[in-house]
């Protein structure tokens, strides 16, 4: 069985590792010690193909929408010792985009901003989050994507 072209039984069971079971195994782990300090954060980590249907990608952005999902649960489970919010990723410039500078050049013109994302970027919002300045911020999922969700 193929879905979308190659999610594979074996792709599906991958990306649901790594995507959801992981986060999931992590906040369960770390919940009860934040929960008993009275303080923390969970930071989690989305892709705009959680809320919008992009080819090739089913098994992903299933696996991405499944976090955002447990970032508005858990945001309201954990009240108020724990804030869960997410940042929800566009494109963003990473060696794994290397070899496809043509392919980004060709996504950028449907980005309001008229660029790619960095990492740097990405680091920023999770910063914020993860700060005192976020204290009355929680279950919300911050698009970090140049403006690219508003468009849709």
């Amino acid at each position: 069985m193929v879905v979308s072209g190659r999610d594979t039984p074996h792709e599906y069971d991958k990306l649901f590792a790594l995507n959801t079971r992981a986060p999931f195994l992590l906040t369960a782990a770390l919940a009860p010690a934040m929960t008993e300090k009275g303080n923390g954060a969970v930071i989690n980590v989305l892709a705009i193909s959680a809320h919008r249907g992009f080819p090739g990608v089913s098994a992903f952005g299933g696996a991405k929408a499944a976090v955002a999902s447990f970032t508005r649960t858990w945001a309201a489970e954990f009240a108020p010792a724990i804030r869960v919010n997410a940042v929800d990723l566009g494109t963003i410039r990473t060696p794994l985009h290397d070899d496809d500078a043509d392919l980004l050049a060709s996504l950028e013109p449907a980005i309001p901003a008229r660029r790619i994302g960095t990492p740097e970027e990405v680091a920023a919002a999770i910063t914020f989050l993860a700060s005192d300045e976020d204290s009355y911020i929680s279950g919300a999922i911050l698009p970090v994507d140049g403006g690219l969700l508003a468009t849709f």
